[in-house]
């Protein structure tokens, strides 16, 4: 179950706004929805220590201010309980990054807030701000019927649109999506098939990385583009779970691409093909190390909030099996694909075994000794070696 941060603030010298109705309408909509309260974190009179604490303890999907702002920023309470102190957008936009990484929607219902969208606009993967001022009634009205949208659907593009027919033109609302700036300037746009399941809003794939490994196909880059975008459409879901430098196959070629969730930037990395004296063989070995590699960066302990908390113990042992699984399949001196990776990359295949087998027997010690700090330590660099193998016999199977 998704959480949502609420954070109300509200100070004594500042103008009254009725936050409690909008308290109320959240819960109606939770009652209404079959949903536990604490689906919801909600803080009142919410001061910086506040802010920082919640923050700090839980991982969310959206975080939510309502309270007063200016185009520099929110409005906390002091800690003196007798006043606001002015919170700058780029230092709210800093700890959102650094305390909620994979947080999905950063919604600033006060006034002016659009004016600091390019300060907070590495929040989070959707940015909902106002622009102007924010009408109290209409505020309370649009949250009532996002969040029972959003709740239903897991879409925000949808909920937003949703609500913003409900309050009309007495709330101008902006939501903006991450990907905007600098570095960010190759964009491809992927609307999702017509008809289909998903109404999350459109993919976005960053491919400035790979331009010039596209310069050199020998299709045009018109014609690329469109096979790409057909490959995104179709197996939209898999953007769904977090991976870095994932291997996927694109037509007739490979590329290396990177993800945070489906509603954030897809970055794509390189786009290679298959040398075409490449043995099947060492297509077969590297397609199956590729997978494996794959399911590897699934593991459940990777999606944790605090992977080495003394609770997932049993997710470690998993792990901690299914990686020896892997090494397995990958040490058998004996075994075709050993043989294949010594003619390959012999230096890296020495290098990986090697580091695997040292970090998963220190895994297994340290999994004992309920060092579980350390465990996660030797599953990742296991894991990291493992990704060195696929990179280097990548690299040799592959050419522009």
């Amino acid at each position: 179950m998704e959480k949502i941060l609420i954070l109300y603030s509200n100070p004594a010298d500042s103008d009254r706004i009725r936050l409690d109705k909008e308290h109320r309408a959240l819960d109606e909509v939770l009652a209404r929805r079959g949903l536990p309260s604490d689906t919801v974190v909600r803080k009142h009179a919410t001061t910086f220590r506040d802010l920082m604490v919640c923050l700090a303890e839980t991982e969310y999907s959206i975080f939510h201010f309502s309270g007063h702002g200016t185009p520099d920023g929110i409005y906390l309470e002091a800690e003196s309980g007798q006043s606001g102190e002015l919170i700058g957008a780029e230092r709210i936009a800093s700890l959102l990054s650094k305390c909620q990484p994979r947080l999905k929607v950063a919604i600033f219902m006060c006034c002016f807030s659009a004016d600091a969208i390019p300060q907070l606009a590495s929040a989070a993967s959707y940015l909902l701000t106002v622009f102007g001022e924010a009408d109290d009634e209409s505020a309370i009205e649009f949250s009532r019927t996002f969040y029972d949208r959003y709740l239903n659907t897991g879409s925000v593009a949808s909920a937003c649109s949703f609500a913003e027919a409900f309050v009309e033109d007495k709330l101008r609302l902006v939501l903006s999506r991450r990907a905007v700036g600098p570095g960010s300037s190759a964009l491809l746009e992927i609307r999702p098939s017509s008809g289909g399941s998903r109404d999350a809003g459109s993919f976005l794939v960053d491919i400035k990385e790979a331009e010039t490994d596209i310069a050199k196909l020998e299709i045009s880059r018109e014609s690329f583009l469109d096979v790409l975008g057909r490959k995104v459409r179709l197996h939209g879901a898999m953007f769904d779970y977090p991976r870095e430098r994932a291997v996927l196959p694109v037509g007739p070629y490979v590329g290396i691409f990177s993800w945070r969730s489906s509603a954030d930037v897809i970055q794509c990395h390189r786009i290679l093909r298959l040398r075409p004296d490449a043995e099947q063989e060492a297509c077969d070995v590297w397609a199956s190390l590729a997978v494996t590699y794959n399911q590897d960066t699934m593991q459940r302990y990777r999606r944790e909030r605090h992977p080495s908390a003394a609770y997932n113990r049993a997710t470690l042992a998993n792990a901690l099996s299914e990686y020896c699984q892997t090494y397995e399949h990958i040490s058998d001196s004996d075994s075709p694909r050993a043989l294949i990776l010594l003619k390959y990359v012999p230096e890296q295949y020495k290098l990986a075994r090697a580091l695997m087998k040292a970090n998963l027997e220190s895994a297994e010690l340290k999994l004992h000794s309920e060092d579980y700090s350390a465990t996660v330590f030797h599953l990742e660099s296991a894991l990291s070696a493992e990704h060195d193998l696929l990179d280097a016999l990548t690299e040799e199977l592959t050419s522009l």
